[in-house]
């Protein structure tokens, strides 16, 4: 039978998440809506989400694979959770919480463990939060993946971009 159940360790981490959702998510989402203005990288709120672990890769993220799939959903249902947990709060300022975002799933997916290390594991850091980018869309292609025209080519120690983004 399917059940809903979060489970003792995932149910006190949501209480975590909805206290940190009712002191600073829902009133920083109402100040950034009233002022137009972002909220700020340095502010504490990040740093506390970032101490309770939301945008960090954990170290099952490496195994995840290889465990015939249960961390991987394990995982992805701990970040369901979490994220619906968050957007009750206040989903605008959600979105500006610090982790790798788009970018982690395909390295997770498919990438190396030196991948994996190179990509990642500057967010298993709890010292200070990181932003990961995904820069997906184009002029011209919009959020179509397969229409992006963008490229990178080595050259010497640098890369050269070319595209619009």
């Amino acid at each position: 039978m399917l059940s809903f159940d979060p489970g003792p360790e995932m149910a006190a981490e949501l209480e975590r998440v909805r206290v940190l959702g009712r002191e600073f998510l829902r009133p920083l989402g109402i100040e950034a809506d009233l002022t137009g203005e972002a909220i700020p990288a340095a502010h504490p709120f990040f740093q506390k989400a970032w101490e309770l672990g939301i945008g960090r890769v954990g170290p099952d993220d490496r195994e995840a694979r290889e465990d015939g799939g249960s961390g991987e959903r394990t995982a992805a249902r701990r970040g369901v959770l979490v994220a619906e947990e968050l957007a009750y709060w206040d989903r605008g300022a959600a979105v500006a919480l610090p982790g790798p975002g788009l970018g982690a799933p395909p390295v997770r997916r498919m990438g190396t463990p030196e991948q994996l290390e190179r990509f990642l594991g500057r967010f298993r850091d709890p010292s200070r939060p990181r932003w990961g980018a995904f820069a997906m869309t184009e002029p011209a292609a919009g959020s179509d993946v397969a229409g992006i025209r963008t490229s990178a080519r080595r050259d010497g120690e640098g890369w050269v971009l070319s595209g619009a983004k």
